[in-house]
């Protein structure tokens, strides 16, 4: 091997992070798939020209680009040196790549810098006000009578004896006897008046105000459904990525397996 490869240097990557927080345990048989996702972004550490601002299509080049020349040896002595050439030729490109994706989007009918805004600023106000007044009456006047009549029958009988031992034959003689009755009547009457007055007074005021505002964003040509749209950009990402990954056969050396 004259410099190191793709595979290296993110083994490098990962061995340093391990080394963390393991430092005497070593680290080996870490699969492709594996550093390529933990390790991509610290081999691209630049800041890395691109044909369009969606950042899903420049992470799935970068892991591409990783994994096509996984096993490559670089051809530059060393990785600053490769990640250096790697910026300047991107830079010189992505122009021509620039504009061979709007080209494409326009002949596939995808516009997907085309932002079909919806914008709806609603102000819904209203406002209530009532003196709502409820008078009750109520007058209630009554005359009551009473009357009664009571009537005691008294009769009483008493019996005097000036000599309460005599008895001749077996009978009791009395000197003297007094009988009475008498009947008491008593007639009363009770009348008078009721009155009541009762008046209730209920009053409610009510105010109120809606504002609201909606805004929505859609990405897409108008009339074509997501799925579609999305279909078709990714094919345009697709073709074009291969192209980019084709013209960086420069930056590696001539050997691959």
């Amino acid at each position: 091997m004259i410099t190191t490869t793709i595979k290296n240097i993110l083994q490098e990557y990962a061995c340093a992070d391990y080394m963390k927080n393991h430092p005497k345990d070593m680290i080996v048989n870490l699969d492709p798939w594996y550093l390529v996702d933990n390790y991509y972004q610290q081999f691209f550490s630049f800041p890395m020209p691109w044909y369009e601002d969606n950042t899903e299509s420049k992470t799935e080049f970068q892991k591409l680009f990783l994994h096509r020349y996984f096993m490559n040896e670089i051809g530059q002595e060393t990785v600053n040196l490769h990640k250096q050439m790697l910026y300047t030729k991107l830079s010189i490109r992505m122009p021509y790549y620039k504009q061979m994706f709007q080209t494409m989007l326009n002949e596939q009918g995808v516009d997907m810098t085309h932002n079909l805004d919806y914008s709806m600023d609603g102000k819904d106000s209203g406002t209530a006000k009532g003196d709502k007044t409820r008078n009750m009456s109520d007058n209630t006047e009554g005359t009551y009578s009473d009357t009664n009549k009571t009537t005691t029958d008294t009769n009483s009988q008493s019996i005097e004896s000036d000599n309460p031992q005599i008895n001749f034959a077996g009978v009791d003689y009395a000197s003297a006897m007094n009988r009475g009755q008498s009947d008491q009547t008593v007639n009363g009457t009770a009348s008078g008046t009721n009155s009541s007055d009762k008046t209730v007074k209920e009053t409610e005021d009510h105010s109120e105000s809606t504002t609201g505002t909606t805004e929505r964003n859609f990405l897409g040509r108008q009339g074509a459904f997501p799925a579609e749209v999305i279909e078709k950009w990714r094919n345009i990402v697709y073709n074009i990525n291969q192209e980019i990954i084709g013209d960086l056969d420069s930056l590696f050396l001539g050997v691959r397996p």
